[in-house]
């Protein structure tokens, strides 16, 4: 591993990764290794230890710890907002189904009327159970109809060749 020809980078590990890397390292054979770190030139991955990953890097120990950190905390930040964005997208998915299913009535009350809470909505479709199954249903439907659409040519041409 020549750093004259290939520049190694710290590459992200993933929360498996993190909790079962490998104990030996692919460059100098070392076993039963403390830690191992993932590293990669673009197209390579390899499982060193610290100290031949700074090696392959061309950096002391500490500016690769520093470097291996940046890159780690930068795919730990992208994982977490792409986990925000999947709890916005159901949240929003849910909102939509309960804005369809139980649109907000006006209720009257001895104070004046007021919108139909997100609680009595849900119960007026029978409950959260009711109400997580008539979700799940229509889901289910849509992502079917999906399917179905992306997939019509395909259907069409297989009626063709009976």
């Amino acid at each position: 591993m020549s750093n004259a020809t290939t520049r190694f980078r710290p590459a992200p590990m993933t929360a498996f990764e993190r909790q079962s890397s490998p104990t030996e390292c692919q460059h100098c054979g070392r076993v039963e290794l403390r830690r191992t770190v993932k590293v990669t030139d673009g197209d390579a991955v390899l499982w060193l230890g610290t100290g031949c990953a700074a090696k392959a890097m061309g950096v002391g120990l500490t500016e690769y710890r520093r470097e291996a950190k940046a890159v780690q905390d930068a795919a730990e930040a992208a994982e977490q907002a792409a986990r925000d964005a999947a709890d916005r997208a159901k949240h929003a998915a849910w909102v939509a189904f309960l804005d369809r299913a139980a649109p907000p009535a006006t209720i009257h009350t001895d104070f004046g009327p007021r919108k139909a809470s997100v609680g009595e909505r849900i119960k007026a479709l029978g409950g959260m159970t009711s109400a997580r199954a008539m979700f799940d249903a229509e889901r289910e439907e849509r992502e079917a109809a999906d399917f179905l659409a992306a997939h019509a040519n395909d259907y069409a041409s297989l009626c063709d060749a009976e």
